[in-house]
């Protein structure tokens, strides 16, 4: 089952945890440490109530001076020292924090990357951004930290309540009965709180998308002088987004309200019957104000304990919300043979293909034909007809629904993904360049030799494209190319493409949208690079490339071949 919620439904609490215990195995040692000082923490922290009352009742009555200075020193000392182990233990596990979130986002984007473009074609990429970074920083109990102070707590309510105990199981009976109160107003108001503490991660995801989108879509808004239907349509969600946030801040407040009651309650209640026993004999005034001090005390821990459980559904949504970037069962595609870089010469056959994208008709039916070695084929069909979808079912970026698609006589699904973008590469409509230098952006972080990529640029035209620059291939591109022309856009994609030399060349309507002096530029560039490499080409201008041996039309959900006089 796909742990995608749009596929599979959420995620269950279980599979949540267990998937993230398995991240946080990596942590034992910091586990331990982060354990260790909070068990000192809580060491120095329970012996406190018990020297209270025996300062009341032994030494200020005896007015003993010797052991009241010795007394009162062990007390500064532990309050001292829980101030410094506390310190120690937040800088730890501030330290941690940061470690782990760092990790866990890098691993995150990984997952991410690798996650198959099928379905990540059905996330928002400003959903996923809010996920990887707003989503991630919301943890908080379930860190290291987190977990090692709800321990700590535990065993400080343990500690607290022994001592209550042996000073008077009555009183602590008594007294204690807010805590089971406590523990049943919780659980009314804990599904509540799920339920708009998830509404409150999928509005801010949503809110990001919506801001993104706008944000990156400004040009045609002020183009198209629509800045009042988008403000309002930005202003709706962000409404909706702070309304939810509202709502589960005020359930938090009205938890946080009936919460501080208790511990008033049970103080009125325990002075009042431990004044009482005091003045009757059956207690001592020191033990009735160590008593106090340690249910007071005792409030703040099981405050934090409950806080923590509140907390939890809260931040398993955010992380549901993660894990949904996680295939859980990532196929294994095994290369023929086991030959990792098996070369592709470029024979490719579509076998009674049919597609379709989830919950659409099909778009391709029962599509038969060969592609050559060597060769120039040439697509062509209406907008919309599918001649794109071609290219992404032959890269595997999408399975087909029938049918099979044979490289070599292989299926494509054998190759490993490194042995298909090695040697089949795509120049898209629209490259999408990064911010970095025209250098990165063609080589994309690959091990391509010099050689390779002084050719790549030597046939895509950006040698000539890059003179007008003072620092040549190292110039920077802005955000999206923005300060490139379509043209130069079009040529750093193509060296992109070329630069690992594959045997397999995909044109998507390269020249689109361009001038004819652009187009006449790429045209040559593509002439000389497509020496011994399969050229598949969708266009509308049959002129733009010469040496076309194949004409495939796709009309009606089939594949036709048309008559061609081969140049």
């Amino acid at each position: 089952m796909a742990l995608l919620g749009h596929h599979g439904g959420t995620m269950e609490n279980k599979k949540i945890i267990n998937h993230y215990l398995s991240y946080l195995s990596n942590y034992k040692g910091s586990i331990a440490l982060l354990l260790f000082l909070s068990l000192a923490s809580a060491g120095t922290a329970i012996p406190i109530p018990a020297i209270y009352a025996h300062l009341v009742d032994k030494v200020i009555p005896n007015k003993d001076i010797e052991t009241l200075f010795v007394m009162a020193g062990l007390l500064l000392a532990l309050l001292a020292l829980n101030a410094i182990i506390s310190y120690v233990l937040t800088l730890v596990g501030s330290l941690v924090r940061k470690k782990f979130r760092s990790q866990m986002r890098s691993i995150s984007y990984s997952k991410l990357q690798r996650l198959p473009y099928e379905q990540l074609s059905h996330f928002v990429s400003g959903d996923l951004v809010s996920r990887l970074t707003r989503d991630l920083d919301s943890l908080g109990v379930l860190l290291p930290k987190g977990i090692a102070e709800f321990i700590k707590n535990i065993l400080i309510i343990i500690g607290i309540v022994s001592i209550m105990l042996h000073m008077s199981w009555k009183l602590t009976l008594i007294s204690g009965i807010m805590i089971p109160l406590f523990f049943l107003f919780f659980l009314c108001m804990m599904k509540t709180l799920e339920e708009r503490a998830k509404k409150n991660h999928e509005t801010k995801g949503k809110l990001q998308a919506s801001l993104q989108e706008k944000i990156e879509g400004n040009r045609d808004i002020q183009l198209t002088n629509s800045y009042e239907h988008q403000h309002q349509s930005a202003t709706k969600i962000i409404q909706e987004s702070e309304s939810v946030l509202t709502h589960l801040n005020f359930h938090e407040a009205k938890m946080g309200l009936v919460f501080s009651l208790f511990p008033i309650l049970g103080s009125g209640l325990l002075w009042g019957l431990g004044g009482y026993w005091s003045i009757t004999n059956v207690l001592t005034l020191g033990e009735v104000i160590a008593f106090s001090y340690a249910f007071n005390y005792l409030f703040d821990p099981i405050s934090s304990v409950f806080s923590t459980i509140s907390e939890v559904p809260i931040e398993l949504t955010a992380l549901q919300r993660i894990f949904e970037l996680f295939p859980e069962n990532q196929q294994t595609k095994i290369l023929p043979n086991g030959n990792k870089e098996a070369f592709i010469r470029g024979k490719i056959d579509f076998k009674k293909v049919s597609f379709g994208y989830e919950n659409s008709p099909l778009l391709l039916q029962n599509l038969n034909f060969s592609i050559k070695p060597g060769t120039v084929t040439c697509i062509v069909g209406e907008n919309g007809i599918g001649k794109s979808t071609l290219f992404s079912l032959l890269l595997y970026l999408y399975q087909v629904n029938q049918g099979q698609i044979l490289i070599d006589g292989h299926p494509v699904q054998s190759y490993s993904e490194a042995t298909l973008r090695k040697n089949i590469s795509l120049v898209p409509q629209q490259a999408f360049l990064f911010q970095g230098s025209i250098k990165d952006n063609i080589i994309m972080g690959r091990k391509v030799s010099e050689q390779d990529f002084n050719n790549a640029c030597e046939l895509s035209g950006v040698f000539n494209l890059v003179k007008k620059f003072d620092k040549g291939v190292e110039s920077l591109v802005t955000e999206k190319g923005n300060n490139l022309s379509g043209g130069e856009k079009q040529k750093i994609a193509i060296a992109r493409a070329l630069v690992e030399n594959p045997s397999v060349l995909l044109l998507d309507e390269p020249t689109n949208n361009l001038d004819e002096a652009i187009k006449a530029s790429i045209q040559q560039s593509l002439l000389l690079a497509k020496a011994g490499k399969t050229i598949i080409l969708i266009t509308h201008d049959l002129s733009f490339i010469e040496g076309i041996t194949e004409i495939y039309e796709i009309k009606d959900k089939k594949i036709i071949k048309k008559e061609h006089q081969h140049a």
